[in-house]
């Protein structure tokens, strides 16, 4: 498994809330923080992951092969692409499920997950940790986490790739993920984000 290491996952989640917030036109503030994203950019070495701390797992982009792993077509009978369906595993249990993506070779996510109709209804209020598309993990010694991607049919579902990753392997940030040879994904993407990354609060 190749790894290749980002540093940006602040300045990310500081743009997607940004966005958020002028949707529903609401004021927000970020918590105090002692890094500030002049700082985070001059930065050049991520930061490995601490033991005992919090962190989301953001699956941010899964691109599959031209074909099956044995030279075959994703869609029986069809010339579509592949359905993409995402699970995380973490201790023993499946944790999380990405919304599934149709007929993409690449699919990709956002970090926040806003149902806009729901916002209005509710006045523009909304729970950021729950918006928030993708776990929480707690990083302890020889730990892993374990990524189940597949195309899902509507009679047969094709495993692309099913792949454990040491969280120790990872770093704060971006971290471009090469897949086995053997699997039906060409690339990964994962994100890892520091929970006490600023979120906002509505006054």
């Amino acid at each position: 498994m190749s790894v290749t290491h980002s540093k940006a996952p602040a300045i990310m989640a500081a743009a997607v809330i940004g966005i958020v917030a002028s949707i529903v036109g609401g004021v927000w503030w970020l918590r105090a923080s002692p890094t500030t994203p002049a700082e985070t950019i001059a930065s050049t070495a991520p930061a490995a992951v601490l033991l005992d701390h919090d962190y989301y797992v953001f699956v941010r982009l899964v691109e599959f092969k031209p074909t099956k792993p044995n030279g075959a077509r994703w869609d029986r009978g069809g010339d579509s692409g592949p359905d993409a369906n995402a699970h995380i595993s973490w201790r023993g249990n499946r944790i999380f499920k990405l919304p599934s993506r149709t007929d993409q070779l690449i699919s990709t996510w956002d970090l926040f997950r806003v149902d806009i109709a729901k916002l209005i209804t509710d006045g523009g209020k909304i729970d950021i940790e729950s918006a928030i598309n993708a776990p929480l993990v707690r990083v302890a010694r020889g730990e892993a986490i374990t990524i189940e991607v597949w195309d899902n049919d509507a009679m047969f579902s094709d495993v692309a790739l099913n792949m454990s990753i040491p969280l120790a392997d990872l770093r704060e940030g971006r971290n471009d993920i090469t897949p086995p040879a053997s699997s039906g994904l060409a690339r990964l993407q994962v994100i890892l984000i520091d929970r006490q990354t600023p979120l906002p609060r509505r006054i």
